[in-house]
């Protein structure tokens, strides 16, 4: 996850974390026969949510993510990792005592996507959903005629995201990133 504070004119403060496990867990670190079903059946039954909660509210507290008051800006793309953030960010206002309002945002590029699942989720969870058309798509496919988008593509993509946060007046914008991500943009960019 990342939470970036963006500034009047341009990014002032980026964060980036990442939880690895380490090691393996008490009394479970040998996985044999009995041993391997017990310890399954054990994970089975326990809270996920307190487990990564308590990690998401570390971090947040050490790297001081979220200020009283906040709005934080999710960009929304409809994949797995931008809806658990989401997901993970509602759980943290309701079980903390972070007090911040969420936007989510989803920047359009204008290939005619439906967002009516995403819709329909923030509707129940009671949060404003905000999708702001672009021509990104016809700039960087029709216009261009890029060989290689990626790079162009996540600059207006990015761009247009910190311009609907500032204009829904939040100060940071959180991203589903991770790793990986971090690893396949790497090499990406290594190779294009």
């Amino acid at each position: 996850m990342q939470i970036r504070k963006i500034g009047e004119a341009s990014l002032v403060k980026s964060y980036s974390f990442t939880s690895q496990r380490r090691g393996t867990r008490r009394g479970t670190n040998t996985f044999n026969g009995e041993g391997l079903m017990s310890y399954y059946t054990k994970q089975k039954h326990k809270n996920y949510s307190k487990w990564f909660l308590t990690k998401v509210k570390h971090a947040v507290i050490d790297f001081e993510m979220i200020e009283d008051g906040d709005k934080v800006a999710i960009g929304i793309s409809g994949g797995k990792d931008s809806m658990a953030l989401l997901y993970i960010m509602l759980l943290l206002k309701k079980w903390s005592n972070f007090n911040f309002e969420i936007y989510p945002i989803t920047i359009d590029l204008g290939f005619g996507t439906d967002y009516s699942p995403v819709k329909e989720f923030c509707d129940e969870e009671g949060l404003s959903y905000h999708i702001v058309p672009t021509q990104i798509g016809e700039i960087v496919f029709d216009l261009r005629k890029e060989s290689n988008p990626c790079s162009l593509c996540a600059n207006l993509r990015r761009g247009a995201l910190h311009q609907a946060a500032k204009k829904l007046g939040c100060k940071k914008v959180a991203l589903g990133h991770h790793v990986d991500d971090l690893i396949e943009t790497f090499f990406l960019n290594l190779f294009y």
